[in-house]
């Protein structure tokens, strides 16, 4: 977590919605790319490190070893990790910026900046555009091949999660004990409050078997909610 904004203190079974968490790993990530390594598995889990360690490591989820790590350019702890339709890693950092990495080199081909506190949470859209959350109470939408960015929505409270519903829509889980939701085709447009807990959210998942919104909050505790209808 960022030091100078630092989030609640979250017991490991809610601080990332993985199965893969340990008591040092701060967020997962699961993707697929014909551009894997040789020898690795189709579906592999690209899950980053210590807290203290500023870097990503690519893990096999079958045995837990830690084939590569990654720390080019890697200035402060990281947050947030996602996986673009063609592959590529994306993370969000302490230090304001997103960085994109090729997991077959381990090479950083782009840094976005914007932000103006850690970036604490990613989510990948639809039709491919970046979703960032930040300690600066805003959300981005990011083009990853060019880095620009294309809104801006403003938040009430540091932003720690992001998620994607199933009709397009865009969750996030703040310090405010909220969880909002956004219509990315709509920066100024009111966010819709669907819930409130009794601590900060820290994390959010949905459920694609049936349309829920799974949220994890400071406290230790789960909530399933059902998701409204869209627009």
């Amino acid at each position: 977590m960022c030091m100078a904004n630092p989030a609640p203190e979250v017991p490991a079974s809610v601080l990332a919605a993985s199965e893969l968490l340990a008591s040092d790993v701060a967020a997962t990530a699961v993707g697929a790319s014909a551009s894997d390594p040789p020898g690795w598995s189709r579906r592999r889990a690209l899950q980053w490190g210590l807290l203290s360690a500023s870097s990503i490591c690519l893990s096999d989820p079958a045995t837990g070893f830690c084939s590569a790590t990654f720390e080019e350019q890697l200035q402060d702890g990281v947050n947030a990790l996602a996986v673009l339709p063609d592959g590529l890693l994306v993370c969000g950092s302490c230090d304001k910026t997103i960085r994109i990495w090729d997991p077959a080199t381990g090479t950083c081909s782009a840094s976005f900046a914007g932000h103006q506190d850690g970036v604490n949470a990613l989510a990948v859209l639809p039709n491919g555009l970046l979703a960032s959350g930040s300690s600066d109470q805003t959300i981005r939408l990011w083009d990853p091949a060019t880095g620009s960015c294309s809104a801006i929505f403003e938040g009430q409270a540091p932003v720690r999660a992001l998620a994607v519903l199933p009709d397009e829509r865009l969750a996030s889980g703040s310090d405010d004990d909220t969880i909002r939701l956004w219509d990315p085709a709509r920066p100024d447009g009111a966010p819709q409050v669907l819930f409130v807990a009794d601590a900060a959210i820290s994390a959010l998942i949905v459920r694609p078997t049936r349309p829920l919104l799974v949220a994890g909050d400071g406290s230790g505790r789960l909530h399933w909610l059902e998701l409204p209808s869209g627009h």
